[in-house]
């Protein structure tokens, strides 16, 4: 399947994301199972993605499981550089 870098770019801060979920999770003691339960997803949803075998998550996914830790997930302005390529 070929990607668009928008599409690449996308899915690699998804991911990037899910790390910090992953660290947070960590830090609070959760493991799969209780992430799993605090998120509303099935278990095998949440290790599908802690191992990296899911490499597309749903944004909603991501989404529950940064509530799940105490994350908020916010959308900010592009950087100007980005902004002026667009224009």
């Amino acid at each position: 399947m070929r990607m668009s870098k928008q599409l690449k770019s996308y899915y690699k801060q998804l991911n990037a994301i899910l790390d910090e979920v992953w660290r947070q999770a960590g830090a609070l003691g959760y493991d799969e199972h209780e992430l799993a339960r605090r998120s509303g997803l099935c278990y095998q949803t949440v290790a599908r993605l802690e191992s990296r075998w899911t490499e597309f998550p749903r944004l909603r996914t991501v989404i529950l499981l940064c509530q799940a830790v105490g994350l908020e997930l916010v959308a900010v302005e592009l950087q100007q550089k980005a902004r002026k390529k667009a224009s």
